[in-house]
């Protein structure tokens, strides 16, 4: 017979309910997303909730911090602040270019991005220039 075996201690540890990211950690978010403070903190309170609502195993992580960095690069949410480097984004990318942007040129959606930029520069969409 066969001695029973104990499982595995179970590693890392679930996010207390009260969660607040360190600031390092919001630092760390704003430089890496061009966030402001406010968008920091609204994503934490996103990432807080998600992470504690998870139940069991998949709410259990060995390294948090490693979680946060990694929800932070996936987060869809842009920056509030308008102009500048963070501010301006592109179709087909969310980090503002790149790969995925010129991957994106020559698609049918490339009309709709030009007439949306020229409207936002000011411009009438509507004047295709065939009278």
């Amino acid at each position: 017979m066969r001695a029973k075996t104990r499982p595995a201690a179970a590693s890392g540890s679930r996010l207390a309910s009260d969660f607040t990211p360190p600031a390092e950690w919001t630092a760390w978010a704003m430089a890496e997303r061009g966030w402001t403070a406010a968008d920091a903190s609204a994503e934490a309170d996103v990432f807080r909730d998600y992470w504690v609502a998870q139940p069991g195993a998949a709410g259990r992580k060995a390294d948090w911090l490693a979680t946060w960095r990694n929800w932070v690069r996936r987060s869809r949410r842009q920056s509030s602040i308008r102009g500048g480097e963070h501010g301006q984004r592109t179709f087909g990318d969310r980090r503002g270019g790149g790969a995925s942007a010129a991957r994106d040129r020559g698609r049918p959606l490339d009309g709709f991005v030009a007439a949306l930029r020229e409207v936002q520069a000011g411009g009438n969409a509507d004047d295709d220039g065939r009278g």
